[in-house]
């Protein structure tokens, strides 16, 4: 699907089209702020992008994955991670936690439904949510997906071998 005329006339006049739209730190509850960022159109096909762990946060490279004239990203900095605060936190910092905000963001930006794209924890965090709330995804995009041991992951996802 190519974008409008005027809509890639916006796009084409930015001199970082890989630049935010906006970023901002989101109050998600129990003392934690998570920084968000949209990139591409606002009117484009609407994406989640999940970073790796422990800590390490989203990229500048990683708006690199998206298209900025085909879709409109989100990427944020789970809590603890990158420059969400407060940094390192694990308090309040669980599966469900996550889940949560994926979902606070989602109706923040006015989504239905977004492909989540997510590599290795990020992977993890997006079977999760798409088993969660199955009704909200509409793609998965995984890469160095990892098969978690922890008890809280293997009680959510179950891994092979699992009985």
């Amino acid at each position: 699907m190519a974008p409008d005329a005027e809509a890639a006339k916006s796009l084409n006049s930015r001199p970082d089209p890989f630049a935010p739209l906006m970023s901002q730190l989101l109050p998600v509850g129990d003392g934690h702020e998570i920084y968000v960022e949209s990139v591409g159109r606002s009117d484009g096909i609407s994406a989640v992008y999940l970073h790796g762990g422990p800590g390490s946060g989203c990229q500048p490279d990683h708006r690199r994955l998206f298209d900025p004239e085909r879709f409109h990203a989100v990427l944020f900095d789970q809590r603890g991670a990158g420059r969400s605060r407060p940094k390192g936190r694990r308090e309040d910092n669980t599966l469900p936690h996550l889940i949560a905000d994926m979902e606070m963001i989602r109706e923040k930006f006015g989504v239905e439904r977004w492909i989540i794209v997510g590599g290795s924890w990020g992977a993890t965090l997006a079977l999760a949510y798409a088993q969660a709330h199955p009704d909200r995804v509409s793609g998965i995009v995984l890469r160095k997906f990892v098969a978690w041991k922890a008890p809280a992951i293997r009680s959510t996802i179950p891994v092979s071998g699992d009985r």
